[in-house]
């Protein structure tokens, strides 16, 4: 389970995408939509299912997301589920709209405006005020980017008990990176998993893996194709 969601603007992604891995880096469990929401059926089930699950609901409040539509239907997910909200302002004198003001009430905002790091150890501050929520270490599998993202360096963390199959896996990398392969179902062909630890390329995973054995999936267990709880890997191009 996702510890964190992040909810922001597509105009704020630099920003959030530096809170998220600074976060990451620090031990929590961070969902955000790293390629922008896009509003597509299947993107949208996911963003639904990762508020369900998440115990913070992290709002970035700006200019830019308090105008987006799709953060309010975010934050109107997080009221129903009765998620914790966490407010981070990016701007010091910013109108909050009546709709936002009710489920943001009586909560404290943590402020980045003035200083990024004194704002980062309030926000962890308040995290890590509850440690039963927290995903035990040794289920998290770090998932690094910078090699495909162009030196980007995105920072992915996974719950390794979410995944019921190899396929599933890749699709939540795949559907994280920043830049995509230009077509889907390419991982062994143009990408594969390098385990920062040993150095063992996989390629023999997913699609790549399911034609050889005539099958449209690769439905094996992580655990199956050697992918392992407390594992650090690096997407990498081929």
């Amino acid at each position: 389970m996702s510890n964190i969601f992040i909810s922001y603007s597509s105009k704020d992604v630099d920003i959030a995408i530096q809170i998220a891995d600074d976060l990451i880096r620090h031990g929590c469990d961070v969902w955000i939509d790293r390629r922008g929401i896009d509003g597509g059926t299947k993107w949208a089930s996911e963003i639904s299912r990762a508020i369900r699950n998440c115990t913070y609901f992290l709002i970035i409040l700006s200019r830019n997301s308090l105008a987006s539509d799709n953060v309010r239907k975010e934050v109107e997910l997080a009221a129903e589920d009765k998620k914790a909200f966490v407010p981070v302002r990016l701007e010091e004198a910013i109108s909050i709209p009546d709709d936002f003001r009710y489920h943001l009430a009586g909560i404290q905002h943590v402020g980045m405006f003035a200083n990024y790091q004194n704002g980062l150890n309030s926000l962890l501050k308040i995290i890590g005020s509850n440690k039963t929520t927290t995903t035990q270490p040794n289920n998290k599998i770090i998932v690094e980017t910078r090699a495909w993202n162009k030196g980007h360096g995105d920072i992915l963390s996974f719950d390794y008990t979410e995944f019921d199959n190899i396929a599933d896996f890749l699709d939540a990398i795949f559907y994280s990176l920043t830049i995509q392969p230009p077509h889907a179902y390419t991982f062994g062909k143009t990408w594969a998993l390098l385990d920062t630890k040993t150095g063992f390329i996989f390629r023999d995973m997913g699609t790549a893996w399911a034609w050889t054995q005539r099958q449209e999936r690769d439905l094996r267990s992580l655990e199956e194709a050697g992918i392992l709880p407390n594992m650090s890997l690096l997407v990498i191009p081929l």
